[in-house]
Parts: C-alpha cells; structure tokens; sequence
C-alpha cells in the first residue's frame, strides 16, 4: 500500500505542479491500483474514493480529449467501482456501474470489432447478473449470465481459450444459483453439472489443486438442487463428494479458513440424512458442522453466529429423534448467551444500531423454534430465564 501511495504522490507532483498533463492517464492507473488494493484489504470507502478519482481523470481524458483509446481502462474503472458498491451492499449503484461498463465493452466488442475484450465484457455481464441476483432481480440475473456464458463457450470450445474453463464453469454455477432460486430445479442441476464437470477435469486430469474447494462447492450446490427436489440419495452423495475434498483441505492441509465451508456441508448432509430418516447419521453430521461453528465463534468469527443458530434450530427441533435432548438445550442455551451479547450496544460502540438484518433473522426463527419445542428442552436443561430474556431483546 505504500508503495501505490508514493506512485500517486510522485504523479501528483509532476501532474498538478509541473504540469505534466500527459502523464494524467498514469495517475489515474495508480488510483485505480490502490483502489484493488484497498478493496482486498476490505477497505470499501477507501478503494471507493480511488475508484472516483480514477474515473474523473479517465473520464475527462475520453469525452473531453476524446482519447478513444482510453475507453476500455474507463470500462474497467465502473466495473472495479461496481464490484465495491456491491461489496458495501449498494446495490443500485453498483448495477449502474457496471451498466456503464458494459455500454463502452459493448461498443468496442460489437461495434468496433475489439475482439480481445470479448472476455472482459463477459467479466462485466457475470458482475452485473451476480448483484441483480443479490436484489433478487433474478430473470435479469440469468439473462446476465446466459449472456457471458454465451461468449465465453465461444471463447473455450471453439476459439480454444482453455485457460477461460473455469471462467466458464464459474458462469454456470452462478446461474444454476439463480435458477434454483426461480424454483427451476431441473435447469439448476443441469448447470451445476456442467459446472462440476469442467472443475473435475481441470482438478484430477490437469492438477489443478487451487480449484478443489470450487469443485467442492459446486457438488454442494447441487446436492441442494437435488435435495429440493426430493432425490436425497443424490444429495446426500454430492454432500459427501464435498466434505471429501474439504475434509482433507482442512485437516490435512490446514486450510482453516475453509472450516465454515465445510460445517455448512456437514450441516446438509445431516438435514438430508434426518429426512431419509437416517437420524444417527445425521446427528453425527449436525454434532461435526456445529461444533466447528462454535469453534470459529470461540475464536471470535462471530459472523457465523447466524450460521449456528440455523444449526441449533435443527437440533433443538429434532432433538428427540436425534437422540440429544441434553445436547440440543445446551446448544440453545449457548446460542441464547452469544445472541444477547451480540444484541448489548456496548458490543457496537454504543451506537443505538440494532443487530444486522441476516442475525436478526436468523435469531427470530430460531427463538420460535426453541419455543415451540420448550416442553422437550426444558427436560434437558434450557435456560427459561435466558429463553424469557431474548425473547424481550428481540421484541424491543
């Protein structure tokens, strides 16, 4: 981060003082890269006012200069600003932006015949499509995607751009998440499978071992498809294919990173095991997917208490088939206390700000769930007082 500070300091310097307007375009690069820079370290407002900046010098160079050559590097600037706005949830404005990049990649690949940047405005459509999704624009989002992977097949089967396969794959999974939100099962499994068969060949044929927990994530993803659709000895096999590869990622690799990721597909699995009826099984899944999320919590990730509620909720409603009644309370009385703490100010800087809208929800639904089921929880040792206590917290 320094150095880009001192490159902008430097171009600064012989932009504005000495007026080396020819070198206006190498500023602006420099704040475009610190802007990435930024954005990695999650540093949105930061990378955000880099993102401007770059854009006003880009801008100014190609409508008023009418530097035509520049258009692409402004094309990538609203693109790299609508991924930030994404990140911060500004839905809206992040669409807008990434609009405006693909009008310029579109007159450039369309109009222009800028073959090249053919991959560039696929980049945009996926980035588009994926923030549509988010506002749950989905008939928008998948034509975003068709789009892109429409290019980018062209790209890889027929123009032989291999290097572009898991691009593609990853065109396919994003919109086989779109369809199976539109309830559209069967087109979702069917791209989920395109998806996981490129992954395969590019993991276990050409060794490309950086992409396993892609794959991994893709038989999860159709294990869902599949489960919603009531086929769960498919689901149940994708799930496992999935804690496979992630198991080993983690507890032979020590990829730690990836346990939340992988007590997510614990987690399915056992929901899937529960409805085939196969309740050991699936209390040996919820016991491992839960007990790596309060582990992460214990080690202060306390952004996957939403993820343990949905877990316990589970458990606490099914405790009597699953065979741990006193486990299941325990669980809730656990998730109770990180709730209430989550909702004490103090924790938030004393602000007045509620919890986030995603715990909040996942607190409600949880909390009924533990109602509902409190004759069978209070045999095994819920809490009633904490029970009566957050319940007042989530009602104020």
């Amino acid at each position: 981060m320094e150095d880009h500070g001192r490159a902008i300091d430097i171009y600064e310097e012989l932009v504005k003082k000495e007026g080396r307007l020819e070198l206006r375009n190498d500023l602006a690069s420099c704040y475009n890269n610190r802007g990435s820079a930024f954005q990695l370290e999650g540093k949105l407002k930061e990378s955000i006012e880099d993102y401007g900046r770059a854009i006003g010098i880009t801008e100014e160079l190609v409508e008023k200069e009418k530097r035509r050559e520049l258009r692409n590097d402004l094309a990538m600037c609203y693109n790299n600003l609508g991924s930030a706005l994404r990140a911060q949830g500004k839905l809206t404005e992040a669409i807008a932006d990434y609009s405006l990049a693909i009008g310029i990649t579109e007159e450039l690949v369309e109009r222009e015949k800028r073959r090249e940047l053919r991959n560039d405005l696929a980049m945009c459509y996926i980035n588009r499509g994926s923030a549509l999704a988010d506002q749950g624009k989905l008939k928008e989002a998948i034509e975003d995607y068709g789009r892109a992977i429409r290019i980018r097949q062209e790209l890889v089967e027929k123009e032989g751009r291999r290097e572009l396969r898991n691009d593609l794959a990853s065109c396919y999974n994003n919109r086989g998440i779109a369809l199976e939100a539109q309830g559209k099962l069967k087109e979702a499994i069917e791209d989920y499978g395109r998806a996981i068969k490129i992954t395969e060949e590019l993991v276990e044929k050409e060794g490309r071992r950086e992409l396993r927990n892609n794959l991994a994530s893709r038989y999860n993803n159709r294990g869902g498809a599949f489960q919603l659709e009531g086929k769960l000895t498919e689901a149940i096999e994708d799930y496992g294919r999935a804690i496979g590869i992630r198991e080993v990622l983690v507890e032979k690799e020590g990829r730690r990173e990836l346990r939340n990721d992988l007590a997510m597909c614990y987690n399915n699995r056992g929901i899937a095991q529960g409805l085939e009826g196969k309740w050991g099984k699936a209390r040996e899944d919820i016991e491992k997917g839960g007990g790596l999320l309060i582990e992460l919590i214990k080690e202060g990730q306390r952004q996957v208490i939403s993820s343990f509620l949905k877990t316990a909720g589970y458990r606490c409603a099914f405790a009597e088939e699953l065979g741990g009644v006193n486990g299941a309370a325990e669980w809730a009385n656990e998730a109770m206390r990180w709730v209430v703490e989550e909702a004490d100010p103090r924790r938030r800087g004393d602000k007045g700000e509620r919890m986030n809208e995603v715990l909040l929800k996942a607190a409600a639904g949880f909390i009924e769930i533990v109602r509902g089921n409190a004759k069978v929880l209070i045999k095994g040792g819920l809490d009633e007082k904490l029970l009566e206590r957050i319940v007042d917290v989530l009602t104020k």
